[in-house]
Formats: structure tokens, sequence, C-alpha cells
């Protein structure tokens, strides 16, 4: 397998409850990554913005992850937790009737500045060779060693008290649960984190980012000529490009905007443009399966479906029952036609294969979607 050892800066929108290391793993089995890593760690349970370096920018990382970084998110008062976020149970409550607005603000300027911070018991800092989650996992206490960071900013709108909406501005190693941890013992509560986000390293900002699945998609396009050139034939043909997915396991495929049905149909199903129906959806896409792929085999309760070869041979598997026959092959050009409730998949073959589909709806007042279909088995697990 090519490996890609080009030097790559990725910003990355971390999705909730994976860990920084899932999207390490995703994003370098997608870009064949030789050498990967990423500058600073966001806990499960926390989004935003993360950096990857690739090749011999992973040489930058200890740079990237001493730069400043920003954070939105909520806390609660009252309660508190083992982890100091929702990843364990509540194991205290607290009293928040003292509290108010102007006493929470006034607080906030306690944490101003060059302070004295140990992480959370639940965290991956190393004691003796292990992380110190493993140790509170195991109802094992150990002694974490204080630390000094920087708050530079910490604001706080506590309009859905007594859930505390907030912004912090902080220096590399900031843990903001220990944050949160200590502003509540400070006021003579308690508090949990509820929510959390990266919006800022340095420079760069979470708006900047992709999410996981917009990488895939972008890295699947460019990495695949197939992809490109049949997006460069749609748009030859005139015909919009609505949404796209190339990140299925089996390929991917284009949907074409509606209004265009006219003309998708005029080139890739003559014989049925003056039989379309006024006022229906039609769904047209051109699908594109990869070499020895297949799809679900799956049936549809409210519609049927009409195929037409573009880049062929591809297979085609057909039953009127759920057991599976054995495929068809299909060349240029050829129509398949699949009935209401019909069972099919299609299969890639020695090489890639382009099908052009439009749906046909066989009840008016419950048009098909995307959720009318049912797998009768996949080879995806989905």
């Amino acid at each position: 397998m090519n490996t890609n050892e080009e030097a790559e800066l990725l910003l990355i929108d971390k999705p909730l409850r994976w860990t920084s290391f899932d999207v390490v793993k995703k994003i370098k089995h997608t870009g064949k990554y030789k050498k990967i890593g990423h500058a600073g760690t966001l806990d499960p349970l926390a989004t935003g913005l993360l950096i990857l370096c690739t090749g011999k920018k992973t040489k930058e990382i200890d740079s990237y992850q001493a730069q400043e970084k920003e954070y939105t998110g909520t806390f609660v008062l009252g309660k508190t937790t083992p982890s100091v976020d929702l990843e364990t149970q509540f194991d205290a409550e607290y009293p928040t009737e003292h509290l108010d607005n102007e006493k929470l603000i006034e607080a906030t300027k306690h944490f101003i500045g060059l302070i004295q911070q140990v992480p959370p018991a639940h965290s991956a800092v190393k004691i003796d060779g292990k992380r110190a989650y493993e140790y509170a996992r195991a109802d094992q206490e150990v002694i974490i060693k204080t630390r000094t960071i920087e708050i530079k900013e910490f604001q706080i709108e506590t309009n859905n008290f007594p859930e505390i909406a907030f912004r912090i501005v902080c220096s590399k190693g900031t843990y903001i649960r220990s944050l949160v941890r200590d502003f509540g013992f400070y006021v003579g509560s308690g508090a949990y984190l509820s929510s959390l986000c990266r919006t800022r390293i340095g420079n760069f900002k979470i708006e900047e980012a992709k999410t996981v699945q917009q990488y895939i998609q972008e890295k699947k396009f460019i990495m695949n000529p197939v992809f490109q050139q049949v997006a460069e034939q749609l748009e030859d043909q005139n015909l919009s490009i609505v949404s796209s997915d190339f990140a299925r396991p089996w390929g991917g495929f284009f949907v074409i905007d509606e209004s265009l049905i006219k003309e998708f149909a005029a080139i890739y199903f003559p014989e049925l443009v003056n039989e379309l129906p006024e006022n229906q959806k039609f769904s047209p896409k051109i699908l594109v399966v990869a070499p020895e792929k297949r799809l679900s085999w799956q049936y549809h309760f409210r519609r049927a479906e009409v195929w037409r070869v573009v880049e062929g041979p591809v297979a085609v598997a057909k039953s009127d029952t759920d057991e599976q026959q054995a495929p068809e092959i299909y060349q240029n050009n050829e129509k398949i036609t699949l009935k209401q409730g019909e069972r099919h998949r299609l299969i890639g073959l020695e090489n890639w294969g382009v099908v052009a589909e439009i749906w046909q709806h066989t009840d008016s007042e419950n048009p098909s979607d995307e959720d009318d279909i049912v797998r009768l088995q996949d080879d995806f697990k989905r």
C-alpha cells in the first residue's frame, strides 16, 4: 500500500465521544499517512478543534501544543462527579441558594492570572508509568502534582443558573475540568462540566476546521479519479450536484438537483422523458460502486427504481423473495428495472462501476425517502 508522507497540518472538529486517538486513527487510515499525531488531547466528552500534523510536520507538534487555547462550554453548580464531567455518576450535592450573578462574576477574578492547578484524577497525566485515570478507575488514590497554568480570560453567563455558560482563554496544560471543580468549591458549592468545546489554538479557529466526515469525503474524492471524472462529466452536462457522499464503504454517490429531472432523464433515460409524472420527486442520482464491493441486499416499500449502467460492467442480483439469486452482468447503457418490494443488490466487478438511478414512487400520499429501505444482508453490518 502506498503511504502519504506529505507534511500537512489538518484542522479537525473532534466529534462528541470520540477520543483524540480515534480521530488520529481514522484520518491516518483514510489519508494513508505513514506518520501522524495530534497537538493536544481533548476528552471524549469534549468537542472542537484538534490539530493533526502529518509527515515532517509532526516535528512541530510541541510548538502547537504550547499555544494559547480558547474554550467555551457549560458547567453546573450544585453537584459533583468523580471525573468532574458526565463520564461518571453524581457523587455529592451542594447548596447553591447563596449564589447570585454578582458573586459568581466576582469569583472568576480569583482565577485570572498564574494559578496553581491539580489535574483531575480522571486524566491522562502519567504517574509512575500509568495514566491517572487507570488508578482512578481501580479506586486507587495517588498524588497528582500541582502545576502552574495561566487563565487569561474567564467569562461567564448565568441566565440558566445553576448551569453556567463560560468562555475561557488559557495556557498550555490547563484542565478545564479542574478549573470547574475549583470554581465550584471556591464559591461554597460544587460543580461539574456539562459541555466543552475547544474553539481556538493560537490563531487557528474552529470555524476553519473540518468534521471527520468532511475530511473523509474530500480526501476520498481527491484520491479517487473516478469520482473526479463523474463530477466533471456532470458539470459538462450542466447537471447540478446538490450533495454527494464519497465515504460509503461500497463507493459513493452524487445527488442531482431535482429540478433538472427532465435534463437528467434526457441523458440517461430518454425513453422515459415523456412518461415522467409532473410534481413528483424522482431523486436522480449517480451511484459509483467500487471494485468487488456490494451494496446491501435490500428492498423498498414505497418505490420502484430504474437504473442505467453508465460505466460498466456491473452485476445486479434480483429476487422476489429474501433468498438472493445469482447476479446478472449488465454492460454500458443497459437498463435495470426494479419493482416495488423487489430484493436487489448492486455489485462492483473488476473495475469501478457507474450507474444512473431514478425513483418511481408507488404511494403519492406517502412518497419514498432515504429511510424507506429494508436491509436483509449487508457486508458492512449497517
